[in-house]
């Protein structure tokens, strides 16, 4: 398993940037490869709410489905997502703090066949990278800084 994490503080309080972080039609805005996220089962987000996601990445597009594998309302919301190569959890943590919101992000990707195992090296690379932009980016919008 690959699993890479990323904190930054955010100027804003808790509740705000986790509301920010819980509207995924906000998500293609901040997160890397993130064409679109959104829920497909009906009711509040919640633990077991099914997703569909659509990424692209290095010119293809693709498609997971996925599942909120923790919920916390305020602070905790992590999503499983698969498909054919790989399986991914994708993690934010928001606590509170003297200057704001430390937000951590973190995503974890088990490899599932023998090519992208190969590839693990780029994949690990590439995924260290992606968070720390994330995490970049969801600071810059949910300051209020535009684009």
């Amino acid at each position: 398993m690959i699993r890479c994490e990323s904190s930054v503080l955010i100027t804003k309080p808790a509740a705000e940037v986790f509301a920010f972080i819980d509207d995924f039609s906000r998500y293609p805005a901040w997160m890397e490869s993130c064409v679109e996220l959104r829920q497909t089962s009906g009711g509040p987000r919640s633990a077991g709410a099914t997703l569909h996601y659509r990424h692209k990445q290095g010119g293809h597009e693709g498609e997971m489905t996925g599942v909120i594998t923790d919920y916390e309302q305020g602070s905790r919301l992590e999503m499983k997502f698969t498909d054919s190569m790989f399986d991914v959890v994708v993690a934010f943590d928001c606590a509170p703090d003297s200057g704001g919101c430390l937000v951590t992000h973190s995503i974890a990707i088990t490899l599932k066949n023998f090519m992208t195992k190969l590839m693990s090296p780029m994949i690990k690379s590439g995924n260290e990278k992606q968070v720390q932009s994330n995490v970049s980016r969801l600071k810059h919008l949910a300051e209020g800084n535009p684009g």
